[in-house]
């Protein structure tokens, strides 16, 4: 006899993870049935950040702290998602949000935000006149 609680009894807590971790993977974030890699390490690795990305969305989903709050709140917004009223977040638009602040946050490390602005404001005029 096995040591420690039966599967059936982790199954309603753990199973629901495991469910929502394939379902960020498979159509509400990764999409990894659409990924290319050709070598089982290629894949693994990019499984890996997956991974790192899924619990950085519910750790964030779960965190009480009012600076986590606030950060889901970003991640929403920048997320582009709208969510139903009595709900403040889902972790598929947490983690939409994740990945379009990751890229920002890049874009910001190496350009100037100054100069993005000019930029934008020369080559889409029509996105800053006012009507």
């Amino acid at each position: 006899m096995r040591a420690g609680p039966s599967h059936r009894a982790l199954g309603g807590h753990y199973g629901w993870n495991i469910e929502s971790y394939f379902k960020l993977l498979k159509s509400a974030g990764q999409q990894v049935e659409e990924w290319e890699q050709e070598s089982g390490e290629a894949i693994a690795r990019r499984l890996v950040i997956a991974g790192m990305a899924c619990v950085t969305a519910w750790s964030l989903q779960r965190d009480p702290r009012p600076a986590a709050a606030a950060m889901r709140r970003v991640l929403i917004r920048l997320s582009g998602r709208q969510m139903r009223h009595e709900v403040e977040s889902t972790a598929p638009a947490l983690l939409a949000g994740l990945e379009k602040l990751l890229a920002v946050l890049d874009l910001l490390e190496h350009d100037d935000p100054d100069e993005l602005r000019r930029l934008a404001r020369s080559t889409l005029p029509a996105l800053f006149n006012s009507a």
